[in-house]
């Protein structure tokens, strides 16, 4: 019930401030709550991304949420605009502010990587609980998934809760720490030692184990003391409980331990303690993730690197369809990639819409990973659910040097997406003329033409693409095919405005 009014009142606010911007004549009842926008579907249908980004900004700038939340998209992809992180924050932001819960969810999680904007865990928990409270069960999930607080957390950052609680600290060390006398509970409302654990006190921490504190005590949402000490990086704190006694085993409600914290935040010498006294390296939350999980979001090699030499599963999936080498493709170095490999990952292994870890990182523009997995013979050509190879999502995102590496390994260059685009009509498109010769000259057919009927030449016709038109035709593309409109590729450069385009397709 407490759910849905916290909805109620927020639709009611949306609809209050949607109201104002109404009589104020800033935008239109049609333009407000249009999410069909039949300019940009018409665009996307021929994939001209350019005409797509183009509009939609038109329709960001009068205030429309869903094309605030679609353009974001269009400069994180880097597709008919250039990749533009700052940019993508600005109008997903601008979405998420009016209660777009798809945005929302967007921003938390940027703010939660450092997409566009420096990281903020706090800020990052606000956009994904509102998202949640609009309905979204992955911002839901995203809530209880990561556990601790990150690296570089600002001062009064939340606290090393996964489950999504709302316990606030001071992680401020004092300038002088009086190490022999325990602090009285109250900052955070926790008992002394929980407070000496998480500041990492741990002469404070010992005398008041002597003095009879109970180690295994916990608060009934962060944890215990020995949790609370692994995800602050304390090792000499977390060795003085251990010694004492702490259970390594202890965990939050959402099923993380002290191995968990500490892989989280790269804490290597506590995740080494922690292993040495024979925590479980392949326990699993209640998202199925595994301390290793979390250290390879991280990127935290060294850390990854203790837990597989412990018997970590490399191959283990989470609940979300997650592999830990899906993970280390998206930002991770070859290092991490390749230690995972040699520790048992299934190179050619897919996660999510049957994407492998080549696919992920080549969409990433990961060039580290993608030469990693390419070095030890991943499947180069492997395609996601919807066809799209490496190469095709390599070049569709604009990342350049990974389209590169891909073709120089022997990537298929005939191999079409379910649209029918081959990477011929996507570097034709986009007017990156060397990229367009590499491929020539890897033997691409240059006729080729997707579910629109369109080839190369007429998209590079329809994007006007002089030189890349030029390069086509003097390789021999057959300026006089018809796409099923009838049209060929005079006439579609005419149509689109290049009339000195037109002239050389005549």
């Amino acid at each position: 019930m407490a759910r849905l009014d916290a909805i109620q009142r927020l639709n009611e606010t949306a609809i209050r401030i949607m109201g104002s911007l109404l009589m104020l004549g800033l935008v239109s009842a049609v333009e407000a709550n249009d999410t069909r926008l039949p300019d940009v579907e018409a665009a996307l249908r021929i994939a001209d991304y350019a005409a797509a980004a183009e509009a939609l900004e038109a329709h960001a700038k009068k205030g429309v949420a869903e094309a605030q939340y679609r353009l974001a998209g269009l400069y994180r992809t880097g597709r008919g605009v250039p990749p533009d992180d700052a940019q993508a924050f600005r109008w997903m932001r601008a979405a998420a502010g009016q209660g777009h819960a798809a945005a929302a969810e967007q921003l938390g999680l940027w703010y939660r990587a450092g997409r566009g904007v420096a990281p903020d865990e706090q800020e990052a928990r606000h956009w994904l609980e509102r998202a949640a409270q609009l309905g979204s069960r992955t911002a839901a999930r995203a809530l209880v998934e990561t556990p601790g607080g990150r690296a570089g957390a600002p001062a009064s950052a939340t606290a090393p809760n996964p489950g999504g609680w709302r316990t606030t600290i001071d992680t401020r060390k004092p300038k002088a720490i009086d190490q022999a006398r325990p602090e009285p509970a109250g900052r955070n409302g926790w008992p002394p030692l929980l407070e000496a654990a998480w500041r990492g006190r741990t002469d404070t921490l010992r005398s008041l184990i002597a003095g009879g504190a109970d180690v295994q005590a916990a608060d009934p949402q962060a944890g215990t003391a020995l949790v609370l000490a692994a995800a602050g990086g304390h090792a000499d704190v977390v060795s003085a409980l251990l010694d004492a006694g702490a259970r390594l085993g202890a965990e939050t409600p959402t099923g993380e331990t002290a191995l968990m914290f500490a892989a989280s935040g790269g804490h290597t010498s506590v995740v080494e303690r922690l292993v040495a006294k024979g925590a479980d390296v392949r326990h699993k939350n209640t998202n199925g993730a595994t301390a290793l999980m979390f250290a390879v979001r991280g990127c935290h090699t060294a850390v990854a690197v203790t837990l597989l030499d412990a018997g970590a599963g490399a191959g283990e999936k989470s609940v979300l369809d997650e592999t830990p080498l899906a993970a280390a493709a998206m930002k991770c170095g070859g290092e991490l990639v390749l230690s995972l490999l040699d520790h048992g990952a299934t190179i050619d292994g897919t996660a999510k819409d049957n994407r492998s870890a080549l696919w992920i990182a080549a969409s990433q523009g990961n060039l580290s990973a993608v030469a990693a997995l390419v070095e030890r013979k991943a499947n180069i050509d492997a395609p996601d659910a919807s066809g799209v190879t490496p190469l095709l999502v390599a070049l569709e995102r604009n990342r350049m040097p990974v389209a590169q590496k891909l073709l120089a390994a022997g990537a298929a260059v005939d191999r079409a997406s379910q649209s029918g685009n081959t990477p011929l009509m996507l570097a034709a498109r986009s007017g990156d003329v060397p990229m367009l010769q590499k491929i020539i000259q890897a033997g691409a057919q240059l006729d080729m033409r997707n579910q629109h009927g369109m080839s190369a030449l007429m998209l590079a016709a329809e994007a006007g693409r002089p030189e890349a038109a030029g390069l086509l035709l003097q390789a021999g593309a057959d300026r006089a095919l018809r796409n099923k409109k009838r049209e060929k590729a005079a006439d579609i450069a005419v149509a689109a405005g290049h009339s000195d385009l037109a002239g050389l397709l005549q």
